[in-house]
């Protein structure tokens, strides 16, 4: 019997609870009903319904128009840039056998600046019968190939070129060409100009070879005829016999270190030619039980320095062979991780630079093997002062592997490469980065390798390659590379940007050739490779350094065939740009489109958790009163005098840049007036018959808040959050406007924050989009607003 009434009891109160939520819904229904025909009566409210529902359709739809992405896609170098190309154009040489360093070139001799490069130095090959390992020369005209010398070994290092004869006569120089290969052999070989020989591979006495104990790391020369010429005042070196010859430096990976005299320049007027002559090794020092790295000659050619794989110096006496005496141990040591470049050195006396794979650059005295001053760092966990300065990506640790350094000849600039996709100059006085630039295109973080190269002597550019995997570390056959050119050492405004398939090996060169003596060219050398990682073939390209980049492009419906500006011609790649470019060559109408979704992400989601922090607030402070209201509202009261804005930019400067940062601090700032409005409309309703109705039935606190205060304040809560949601949009643009937005994230006011680094007012098409976008949907926020104020506010209606 008992569990019969259970089980009615319990059907009753189902019944109940459903015929309750039913009526609920009608409630729900009608209200709603009631609230659209007082709303479709607003003429500003449909306006502002409608831009709303165009831009919630256009964001919600982006992802299925097939639009290019905003910061992963940029135009094809045929339509942003103006360069002239030589070697076949953009299909450059195309070898079958790889080039594996980077390409060389030797000048013609002349009297005063007429001199020009005339051949082209490659090494590449894959090792087989058919495409041997080797040195290959080539035409600068054409990239015709001249001759290829075989070496039967893959060459490791760069191919050093010395005139040790007459610089202003091309019948009277000697031209030696300098590398070391995988097998151990030093390479000497002799290349002419005029002679009935020198479009010939060299053999015979051209070439000279001398094993080393290891496979070759690094080759360099220092010229010490007629020493010290304002260099040096050392009797001894003075009095060596090799004051009169070049000296040759080579390491090993045995740890080795060689020394060989060079050839001696002997003319002989009898025969009309050089004399025959082959280097002589001076003295050779095992260094190290580990691989060195390559050596650096100082300046004043007293000194060589040479790195180990285990992160040790070593400075050495050229004429002796030893160690320098002034150094207490003998080898400067790194404290933590390895050498990841060679070590360089400019002036006198002598300055050394080299750097590690976790991001330092050490800067060494040469004279006694100290660290400088001011190239240290305080260790993070010990608190220690240790060797070497940490290189920062806009005040973040670089912390990746460097992996090139270049140096102006009069040693004020070093320019680094990085792992992370960097590339930095470092002021050497000041020791600071007057260039830190980001070689990354938009969303392509997988560079590994970047190479600065500066050309000091032609353009004074600065050349920089970066070798990018695509996104797919494990397949190297889809890599590529893009090559910078930058105005100067200290300047990061790019004048141009190639992109080209396969990796290029070594750095790019540039030098003058003849017919094209009004800039100098930049030629370098690509290797393409299986997707197992085995090198296939190679290409080497040729272009004018002078390139433009006429970025940004206009939209395509605004171009003409006869236009006198490119800029304003048909793309030659065909493609339409409907908004045109920015100067990235990044497509505005894919940015302009997919930025709503980035806009109204930010708008709604700040507005939520704005208006319900208000709300909270605004609840309890009114119904509890007393302490606990005036505790809430004078902290209510500091958020409310605190300027918005400001302290937006406080936050967000000390905050990492992200959309989610932004959308936390809007939140954390915004809630303030809405917490006082709700606040004084509690105060109101907690007086009024129907709450005194539900204290009488025993309701809580808790469930009178929110049970039946809650409701009624609800609609005014609605009406805010419409005018929160503009508010926040523009917030996010001016953050981003002023550069504290998130770079990884293309919005509406990341689009100004770039336009603004460019002429706004030609380029109307990059300006007026993102502009009117934010225009637009603030508007409709508002008059959406504007519209519920009536619904919730009778006495702003209108009379019919």
């Amino acid at each position: 019997m008992r569990g019969w009434i259970r089980g009615c009891s319990c059907e009753v109160i189902t019944m109940v609870s459903s015929k309750q939520i039913k009526e609920k819904i009608r409630d729900y229904r009608r209200s709603i009903k009631h609230s659209w025909l007082l709303f479709k009566d607003s003429r500003i409210g449909m306006v502002g319904l409608g831009i709303m529902i165009f831009f919630i359709v256009m964001a919600l739809t982006s992802p299925y128009l097939g639009l290019r992405h905003p910061m992963d896609w940029w135009a094809p170098d045929d339509d942003i840039l103006e360069i002239t190309p030589y070697f076949n154009g953009d299909e450059g040489v195309r070898t079958t056998g790889p080039f594996m360093q980077g390409v060389t070139y030797r000048m013609r001799p002349a009297p005063g600046t007429a001199q020009y490069a005339d051949r082209l130095y490659a090494a590449g090959g894959k090792g087989n019968l058919i495409d041997p390992y080797g040195l290959y020369a080539y035409d600068p005209d054409d990239g015709r190939g001249v001759w290829n010398f075989v070496t039967g070994s893959e060459i490791n290092t760069p191919v050093n070129v010395n005139n040790y004869g007459s610089g202003t006569n091309a019948g009277e120089a000697d031209l030696r060409l300098i590398f070391g290969c995988d097998n151990g052999r030093l390479y000497v070989l002799r290349d002419g100009f005029v002679e009935n020989w020198a479009n010939f591979a060299p053999s015979g006495e051209r070439e000279w070879y001398h094993p080393l104990n290891g496979s070759v790391v690094g080759v360099d020369y220092h010229d010490y005829r007629g020493y010290p010429v304002g260099l040096g005042a050392r009797q001894d070196l003075k009095d060596n016999p090799f004051n009169q010859y070049d000296l040759i430096f080579a390491s090993t990976t045995n740890g080795y270190l060689y020394a060989f005299e060079g050839p001696t320049p002997q003319w002989n007027p009898v025969t009309n030619s050089w004399n025959v002559t082959r280097p002589i090794l001076l003295w050779e020092r095992q260094v190290s039980n580990v691989s060195l790295t390559a050596p650096a000659v100082s300046d004043n050619g007293e000194y060589v320095y040479v790195g180990t794989n285990d992160g040790l110096l070593y400075g050495i006496d050229v004429a002796s062979g030893l160690d320098i005496p002034e150094w207490n141990d003998a080898v400067y040591r790194v404290t933590d991780g390895y050498w990841s470049t060679s070590p360089v050195t400019v002036g006198n006396p002598p300055v050394v630079y080299a750097t590690t794979g976790d991001g330092f650059v050490h800067c060494i005295i040469g004279l006694n093997g100290t660290a400088k001053e001011l190239w240290s760092h305080i260790d993070i966990d010990s608190r220690e002062t240790k060797n070497g300065y940490q290189l920062k990506d806009r005040g973040d640790i670089d912390g990746g592997n460097l992996t090139d350094i270049d140096i102006l000849p009069d040693g004020s600039q070093i320019i680094i490469g990085s792992s992370t996709g960097y590339v930095y100059s470092v002021n050497t006085q000041s020791v600071n980065e007057s260039i830190a630039f980001d070689t990354r295109i938009g969303l392509q973080d997988t560079v590994i390798n970047v190479v600065p190269y500066y050309d000091w002597q032609f353009t004074q550019y600065l050349f920089v390659t970066a070798i990018n995997l695509n996104d797919t570390a494990t397949d190297p056959s889809d890599d590529f590379t893009i090559l910078y050119c930058m105005a100067s050492a200290a300047n990061s405004s790019v004048k141009w940007r190639k992109t080209v398939d396969g990796v290029v090996m070594g750095h790019p060169a540039s030098y003058l050739y003849n017919p094209h003596l009004s800039k100098a060219d930049v030629v370098f050398a690509t290797v393409f490779f299986e997707p197992d990682g085995t090198p296939t073939a190679g290409r080497m390209y040729s272009y004018n350094a002078a390139g433009t980049v006429i970025t940004p492009l206009p939209p395509t419906w605004v171009t003409s065939e006869g236009a006198e500006e490119s800029k304003y011609q048909p793309p030659p790649s065909g493609n339409y740009y409907w908004l045109g470019t920015d100067s990235q060559g990044h497509d505005i109408l894919s940015q302009t489109v997919l930025g709503s979704r980035i806009a109204l992400l930010v708008g709604f989601m700040s507005a939520f958790f704005s208006i319900s922090i208000g709300v909270i607030f605004g609840l309890v402070s009114g119904y509890y009163g007393k302490g606990i209201d005036a505790i809430l509202m004078r902290f209510t009261d500091v958020i409310l005098v605190l300027p918005a804005l400001p302290l937006l930019i406080i936050f967000a400067a000390i905050m990492n840049p992200s959309i989610w940062n932004i959308i936390l601090i809007i939140s954390l700032v915004g809630w303030g007036g809405v917490a006082r409005v709700i606040r004084a409309e509690v105060l109101s309703l907690k007086e009024r018959p129907f709450i005194d109705s539900a204290r009488v039935t025993g309701a809580s606190k808790s469930r009178i808040m929110f049970k039946h205060i809650a409701p009624n304040v609800l609609p005014l809560g609605l009406l805010y959050m419409t005018f929160a949601v503009s508010g926040a949009i523009l917030f996010e643009a001016a953050l981003s406007f002023i550069g504290l937005g998130d770079p990884s994230t293309m919005t509406w006011g990341m689009m100004l924050n770039y336009v603004q680094h460019s002429n706004a007012l030609t380029n109307w098409w990059w300006l007026l989009p993102p502009g009117i976008c934010i225009t637009l949907v603030c508007m409709a926020f508002f008059l959406l607003g504007r519209a519920f104020d009536e619904i919730v506010n009778p006495r702003l209606r209108r009379r019919r």
